[in-house]
């Protein structure tokens, strides 16, 4: 049996939401994060013991109206703060935005991190095969 893993999920999209937590259920530990604020937050928080995944969407903002920020919000606090607390941690990149994609994981992997870009429809085409 694989070790439970913690999985923080940043996504602002309910139907996702759902489906990460029909198939994550009972087999990780996982937490969610709608915002870009709320990630950090939680990031913060748990720096003790840290998420060993960190699945992040681009688009947090439906309306566009910045209030929400977006997933390169994140990875540049990430990155800007030097965070060790997430140095072995996995950034898988599950947006549907390409551009935002490529953004957030040249910056990921200049800074040394672990990055792995798994669209959500990949995730979905394959039936949630994630092998964490």
């Amino acid at each position: 049996m694989s070790e439970i893993r913690k999985i923080l999920i940043i996504e602002d999209d309910e139907q996702r939401i759902e489906e990460f937590t029909i198939h994550l259920a009972g087999v990780h530990e996982f937490q969610f994060a709608s915002s870009a604020q709320y990630a950090i937050e939680k990031l913060l928080f748990h720096s003790d013991e840290p998420f060993d995944y960190i699945f992040l969407d681009h688009d947090l903002d439906e309306e566009n109206t910045g209030k929400n920020g977006e997933g390169i919000d994140v990875v540049n606090f990430v990155v800007k703060d030097k965070f060790t607390a997430y140095r072995n941690a996995v950034f898988i990149l599950h947006t549907m935005n390409p551009v935002g994609a490529e953004n957030m994981e040249k910056v990921l992997k200049q800074a040394g991190f672990q990055v792995v870009k798994l669209p959500y429809s990949w995730i979905v085409w394959n039936k949630w095969k994630l092998n964490l």
